[in-house]
């Protein structure tokens, strides 16, 4: 039979090993996490779990449950800032960044605005306002991005100090439960005003004569009582961060 002529061509170009939808088909499989910018913030890690957090004052034995704000790296640390300045006894919402109106929406109101931008605008603190009657104080605790080490932790209250932080299993009625919880424990000591007391000898004889009242007037008993006290005070004062 007559033959037919070839019309087919080799490509003399080498050929992919994968077809071009293969890698593709890859990057579909791979769990979605979005990219940090300046608008987004980074999501928490997956195992975070809030804490149960007690802290304990060793001076009066009493403990508490305190209000919890988590700061996480990417966050704006005005929350600190905030603290910083109530530990001082200062209105924070004086000391923040001002909420600035937006220029556009002040170029709008013509003459009217003129008259707004002397108004002082507040600023709105991120922290509970204050409770009458209520003391607040305000511990710093950095926490390991493993999520349950305590790095350091430092009270911003010049009166209260921190002896001692860690976290610990918190106590469960299901022990058998698949989600475990940690509890952050903080125990700390309040401290003397500075010159409380000091005038004219007055607080070592009052301290002197309670401790003989207490031991029936004996002053060598009196006296290894207030020394006890001395060395419990030293000890408290080696374990403060």
């Amino acid at each position: 039979p007559p033959s037919h002529p070839d019309n087919s061509k080799q490509d003399d170009e080498p050929q992919p090993e994968h077809p071009p939808d293969a890698e593709a088909d890859d990057d579909d499989n791979d769990p979605p996490y979005p990219e940090p910018t300046s608008e987004q913030d980074l999501l928490p890690p997956p195992n975070f779990n809030p804490f149960f957090t007690l802290i304990e004052d060793t001076t009066s034995g009493d403990h508490h449950h305190p209000y919890v704000h988590y700061v996480f790296a990417d966050d704006d640390p005005v929350i600190v800032t905030a603290a910083a300045m109530r530990s001082l006894g200062l209105d924070d919402t004086h000391y923040l960044p001002q909420n600035i109106p937006d220029r556009e929406h002040e170029h709008s109101l013509g003459h009217h605005g003129e008259a707004e931008e002397e108004s002082v605008h507040q600023a709105e603190s991120p922290l509970p306002p204050p409770i009458p009657g209520v003391k607040e104080r305000y511990i710093l605790v950095n926490v390991a991005a493993d999520g349950h080490t305590v790095v350091d932790a430092q009270s911003m209250s010049p009166d209260w100090q921190i002896t001692s932080a860690d976290v610990r299993s918190a106590p469960s009625f299901d022990q058998e439960s698949p989600d475990h919880t940690y509890m952050l424990q903080i125990k700390g000591v309040e401290l003397p005003r500075k010159g409380k007391g000091k005038a004219k000898g007055e607080a070592g004889e009052g301290k002197l004569k309670q401790a003989m009242d207490a031991v029936q007037g004996d002053p060598f008993a009196a006296m290894d009582s207030l020394i006890q006290d001395v060395d419990r005070s030293l000890q408290i004062a080696s374990k403060i961060s």
